[in-house]
């Protein structure tokens, strides 16, 4: 079994994260380089997932290492604040904000958008939590969460909403198989099993002229490339899922034609946002107006451009 995850840990890894190399972490950290990978080679045991492409130029973050560099450089820092708070009398807390996010915008935006509201905020404390669209609205209108990024969410009394992104979707297969025919052989698998994400998966094949069934269905993004990677599957994935992958071999990928999905930011209609959500909303709309600028395929799309197979057209803002 191995050990318990601890801060050491977690400020090792967001150091080798951050310059991208064991070596200048080592020498950064003032540890041995030998040690430091022992240590990394520790927690990828711990977490049961790879955390580094490792090559001899260097090293790159796997999508489970950028997901934990996120959560674990929020980690750290709320580590230094509460030693700080027990160790200075003159210190105030720390207040939290609670948001969600679906997967994909979690795979997008976590990374930049965690580092860069700690530098604008820094004694507030972010927590994000991950789920379904049904999921995260209901917990913004129980209170639970202050606001959350959803996907095309039905209209609700309880929310007021505003459209953030649209993205395109893509039929994801095996490195090589751009044969449609051929792919049609494996199973098709999907990453969720919301009936709201089955109906835009079903909508998307039919753009496809391609039959839709569903033969497997994994808990995450992670775990479905992983699959299609290795030649055992094809799915319907978005542009967050798969943004980083548009470079390699790991995968054939194909746009389905004049079809996106809509993210959206919900919050409680009872209330406006506070002055800290406001400071994270704009975050939010910078890192994605410099994403849709540096998007080589255009599957990040403003809203304005969004276009949808039989989905009623809404103006941003409304």
């Amino acid at each position: 079994m191995g050990m318990a995850i601890d801060h050491q840990q977690l400020r090792y890894f967001v150091q080798v994260a951050t310059l991208r190399s064991i070596n200048k972490a080592a020498g950064h950290l003032h540890i041995a380089q030998s040690a430091l990978s022992r240590r990394m080679r520790q927690i990828e045991y711990d977490l049961g997932v790879d955390l580094f492409h490792r090559s001899p130029k260097g090293i790159e973050l796997t999508t489970a290492g950028r997901r934990l560099l996120g959560r674990a450089a929020a980690l750290t820092d709320d580590f230094r604040r509460l030693r700080e708070f027990v160790t200075d009398p003159r210190s105030a807390p720390s207040r939290h904000l609670h948001i969600g996010m679906v997967p994909g915008p979690s795979l997008l935006l976590l990374n930049r958008l965690v580092a860069r509201f700690h530098r604008a905020a820094p004694n507030i404390v972010l927590q994000i939590v991950e789920g379904t669209t049904q999921t995260l609205t209901d917990q913004v209108a129980a209170g639970e969460l202050e606001m959350a990024i959803v996907t095309d969410p039905p209209p609700d009394l309880r929310l007021q909403h505003r459209q953030l992104w649209a993205e395109g979707l893509f039929l994801v297969g095996p490195p090589g198989m751009k044969s449609r025919r051929r792919l049609r052989r494996l199973p098709f698998v999907v990453p969720s099993q919301s009936p709201a994400i089955r109906a835009i998966i079903e909508q998307a094949m039919q753009r496809l002229d391609m039959p839709f069934h569903v033969d497997l269905e994994m808990p995450s993004s992670v775990s479905v490339k992983r699959l299609i990677a290795s030649g055992g599957a094809y799915s319907i994935m978005p542009y967050s899922a798969i943004s980083e992958d548009f470079n390699g071999n790991a995968f054939t990928i194909d746009r389905v034609p004049d079809f996106s999905i809509l993210r959206v930011l919900a919050w409680p209609g009872d209330r406006g946002t506070t002055a800290e959500g406001n400071t994270l909303i704009d975050l939010i709309d910078g890192l994605v107006a410099e994403l849709i600028a540096a998007d080589p395929i255009k599957g990040l799309l403003p809203v304005q451009t969004r276009r949808r197979a039989g989905a009623r057209r809404q103006r941003a803002g409304e």
